[in-house]
């Protein structure tokens, strides 16, 4: 009885978090927070306050917007019709957080982190831009999901950026660890819609099969960090290879697809959280 009620509430509270749009904010906190860690850089109190806002405006108006677009990748699910139907609350929030957001980086960011931060708003417009419009070539060659996984990876990144005089090889290869760490994560979702969707169970097995194989190449970048970099990376190492974990057991659960989509994108936040409580 226990159990069923604390299985009720986290799901209740993930369900929550996934609707207001908070979970992209959170994995981009938390990761960005462990990669800081583990490069030497301390982030102050104002700078995850607006990295949190201003990921959660780019992430909810990209949402809010999906509601007006001709051709959506996915039927609009009620996160995206949330935002729809309280559009009144939702754009004098969304107004307000900005006001904030602006205030607080051009009085506690440094003149070379609020370029960087312009350069990455100058990405997140651009992606949104492809979103709304869709241009078939830039499309097929730069996907969404790519797109979003690399803006994800850069904005973790960022800070650590003005820590390291040249790109060492431990700071490409994490960052494209990150990247195809999130790019999984959009690739699992739109595998388990295919498969709500019906489609023959011999693609859908090979395709999950396909899945496990890029687990297993992000674990052997892992291992390769691990070996070759005296463990430098613990922290971002450990936070990898334990959502990792989770959601290959996520996988094997009889849920169904909307839950399964929301607790997944609440693993790649909760699972470096933990990590971060231990270190």
């Amino acid at each position: 009885m226990l159990f069923l009620k604390l299985k009720y509430s986290i799901t209740k509270t993930f369900a929550f978090i996934n609707i207001l749009s908070l979970d992209a904010p959170l994995v981009v906190l938390s990761w960005m927070h462990l990669v800081c860690l583990e490069f030497g850089y301390t982030l102050n109190i104002f700078q995850k306050v607006v990295f949190f806002l201003s990921v959660w405006l780019a992430y909810s108006s990209d949402r809010y917007f999906e509601n007006y677009v001709k051709n959506p990748d996915s039927k609009i699910s009620t996160r995206h019709l949330y935002l729809y139907e309280n559009q009144v609350y939702y754009l004098s929030a969304w107004s307000l957080i900005l006001i904030i957001s602006v205030y607080l980086t051009l009085n506690y960011f440094l003149p070379l982190q609020i370029l960087i931060c312009t350069g990455l708003l100058s990405l997140v417009l651009l992606n949104q831009l492809q979103s709304f419009y869709q241009f078939k070539k830039v499309e097929l060659i730069f996907p969404k999901n790519i797109r979003t996984s690399f803006i994800l990876s850069l904005s973790c990144f960022c800070f650590c950026f003005l820590l390291i005089s040249e790109f060492s090889l431990e700071l490409i290869i994490s960052f494209i660890i990150l990247t195809l760490f999130f790019w999984l994560n959009c690739f699992q979702i739109k595998f388990w819609e295919v498969k709500h969707n019906n489609l023959n169970g011999g693609s859908r097995f090979l395709c999950q099969r396909f899945i496990n194989f890029l687990y297993l190449v992000e674990l052997a970048f892992i291992l390769y960090l691990i070996i070759n970099f005296d463990n430098k990376f613990i922290f971002f190492n450990l936070s990898i290879t334990l959502t990792i974990c989770m959601s290959y057991f996520l996988n094997k659960f009889k849920i169904c697809f909307d839950s399964k989509r929301i607790f997944l994108d609440q693993i790649y936040w909760v699972c470096p959280l933990i990590i971060l409580t231990g270190a």
